[in-house]
């Protein structure tokens, strides 16, 4: 996805069944969460941006 700074690379994927839960690398902290509880998370202005394209991603429309 364009954005001001570049390019937002996103990734859909599935954790398999026996993986291990994500752990924050290049954050604080990570965490699941579902698309109405997404909206209403503080984010930065450039991922807010894409926030309704990802949101369609994740429903599938």
């Amino acid at each position: 996805m364009p954005i001001d700074a570049g390019v937002l690379r996103v990734y859909q994927a599935r954790l398999a069944p026996d993986a291990p839960e994500p752990r924050a690398v290049d954050h604080v902290a990570v965490r699941w969460v579902d698309a109405a509880e997404a909206t209403s998370l503080d984010w930065v202005d450039a991922d807010r941006a894409v926030l309704a394209d990802l949101l369609r991603l994740v429903d599938g429309t």
